[in-house]
């Protein structure tokens, strides 16, 4: 069963508690796009902790997988996958150097690394318009992923997981002139980000024929929670309306939420 974990969890690893510090002070300030249900802006450190809980189950029992050590690399990149990207610790070497006092020179630079692979080229992506950028990113993500390591593509997995939720769940809002709050995202742009999502995914199992049993495992799990998230979104795309569902506490069983009756485009199915 899928187990939500709180802060309180990754400190019985001092590794990995050190890591959520510095990812912390790293992401300082940032908050994530739109309201949540409490009208407020949520801490941008509560999608990387939600990405490194996700990968941690699609491991095994987290309590096991955190006290793992040769689990340490890929949960400490699943904390920190945004930081070359969002933070002062900009690029690979930053985060390399940063990440040694706590972690030693070996696992530093294996993180590091996967984080680098996990990151948008800091060229950014050709086109004139936003809507431009935005089609060459999405193409970009799905072939790059086909090319990460085994680690990198649970990860970028676990990414798209998080982000399709946070898509349909989260009040995606913004203050206009009046300080008037309005939607930013519609449903078509929601319907887009989920099905780009899903894509790179996909595209995460390319060149995955010949790994572990285990591995394998870990892969076939991801993708469960990957295909209970894309129908989850298209549930609540297709009932606006519907706020009472929350995705991981029906997923872990904490809570039980009174079910409706509803039908899924059969295309839309996965």
């Amino acid at each position: 069963m899928y187990q939500q974990l709180t802060v309180k969890d990754i400190r019985a690893n001092k590794v990995l508690s050190d890591v959520w510090e510095l990812v912390c002070k790293a992401h300082e300030g940032q908050k994530r796009k739109g309201l949540n249900k409490k009208g407020i802006r949520a801490l941008y450190i509560t999608h990387p902790f939600r990405v490194m809980e996700i990968v941690a189950n699609a491991l095994g029992e987290p309590e096991k997988v955190l006290k793992d050590e040769k689990n340490i690399p890929i949960l400490a990149s699943a904390l920190a996958h945004d930081a070359i990207e969002d933070t002062p610790l900009d690029n690979q070497n930053k985060l390399t150097i940063a990440l040694i006092p706590i972690m030693g020179v070996s696992n530093a630079h294996k993180t590091a690394s996967l984080v680098q692979e996990l990151s948008n080229p800091p060229e950014g992506f050709p086109g004139e318009t936003k809507q431009e950028r935005d089609a060459a990113k999405k193409v970009w993500q799905s072939e790059h992923a086909k090319t990460m390591s085994l680690s990198a593509k649970m990860v970028k997995m676990a990414d798209q997981i998080a982000n399709t939720i946070d898509c349909v769940d989260v009040f995606m809002m913004k203050a206009n002139e009046k300080g008037d709050y309005e939607p930013i995202w519609t449903l078509e742009k929601k319907t887009n980000y989920v099905e780009k999502a899903a894509a790179v995914c996909d595209a995460c199992l390319v060149g995955t024929d010949s790994v572990s049993a285990e591995e394998k495992r870990t892969l076939e799990q991801l993708m469960q929670f990957e295909k209970k998230a894309y129908n989850y979104a298209y549930l609540k795309i297709d009932n606006p309306m519907l706020c009472s569902r929350e995705f991981f506490n029906e997923l872990d069983g904490s809570r039980k939420i009174p079910e409706i009756n509803f039908v899924l485009k059969q295309s839309k199915s996965r």
